[in-house]
């Protein structure tokens, strides 16, 4: 089984100045075709039902996962570009928004996290811990997982990045469009929530468990 080669069309670039050009995770998926080769008669023939996903680095093809033909990919500028208008929207720019990305197999599966900086507060007078408003955005393109937002608050306070509370999930089918709207409102309530963890927390802060 393999894909009959196809030219990768043109990297598409983000709206918003987060989505850096040297970011790994700027690239287009793009789709191929997946054949079956007969060697009784030297024939392709095509499996239904079924299609490749691949990106380009550097002139070459990377394999990144066969998906049903109905899976419709979301690419990652699609994905952070709403995030980022959400964002913008909250919070007015994108100025005091901390990035980081990763990725897996090569793209197959990524993330990014953004840390809203102007959302940071401590909890007490000592500056012991401080939390902030975080978002992380979840993609794949090798069928593994939906198209997945993730909203709550990080404790700088430990080093693996522990959370305060639970975060709220917002996911995307990769059969439907992107709804921004319903994004818009899942990001406004996630940080209302975590305005009332901040709350809670401090109202908790010195209480001994027993």
């Amino acid at each position: 089984m393999y894909a009959v080669d196809e030219p990768a069309p043109r990297v598409m670039k983000t709206q918003h100045k987060i989505m850096l050009p040297e970011s790994f995770l700027n690239f287009h998926a793009y789709e191929k075709h997946v054949y079956h080769y007969v060697h009784d008669n030297f024939e392709h023939v095509p499996i239904k039902g079924f299609k490749s996903l691949w990106r380009n680095e550097q002139g070459r093809d990377l394999f990144l996962g066969i998906v049903s033909a109905r899976y419709k990919v979301i690419q990652n500028y699609q994905l952070f570009d709403a995030i980022e208008c959400a964002l913008i929207e909250l919070f007015g720019s994108l100025d005091n928004i901390d990035v980081k990305d990763e990725w897996t197999d090569k793209g197959a599966v990524c993330l990014r996290q953004y840390v809203v900086k102007s959302s940071a507060r401590q909890l007490d007078e000592h500056d012991r811990s401080r939390i902030a408003f975080r978002v992380i955005a979840n993609n794949s393109f090798n069928g593994s997982k939906s198209a997945t937002v993730l909203a709550g608050a990080i404790d700088f306070f430990c080093t693996n990045g522990t959370i305060i509370g639970e975060f709220d999930r917002l996911t995307s089918s990769h059969h439907t469009n992107l709804n921004s709207e319903k994004l818009i409102e899942f990001l406004r309530n996630a940080y209302a929530a975590f305005g009332r963890d901040f709350e809670l927390n401090q109202k908790l802060l010195g209480t001994r468990c027993t």
